[in-house]
């Protein structure tokens, strides 16, 4: 959200004329870059740990009819049944 606000920032700046340099903008837009990244990475690790426990704790359950790994982290929610995806 900060990142987004920085790169909002920037682009308004530039198009007032106040800011001459579009380096702000770039530098806004790889911030912005890196920190969606960032958290996407953060999701799939957290995906992978959820697994990895219920695995050795041995409540991992693979179901033939469900289709998608989704459906593994919310069953009862029948949007996620519908598309296959997760919840964020």
């Amino acid at each position: 959200d900060l990142a987004q606000r920085r790169l909002d920032f920037a682009n308004e700046l530039l198009l007032q004329g106040r800011s001459t340099d579009s380096r702000d903008v770039t530098d806004a837009q790889s911030s912005l870059l890196s920190a969606q990244d960032a958290y996407e990475q953060a999701r799939a690790d957290l995906q992978i740990q959820i697994l990895q426990f219920m695995r050795d704790t041995g409540t991992l359950r693979v179901d033939p009819e469900a289709g998608t790994l989704g459906l593994v982290f919310d069953r009862a929610n029948p949007s996620a049944v519908n598309t296959g995806t997760m919840p964020r």
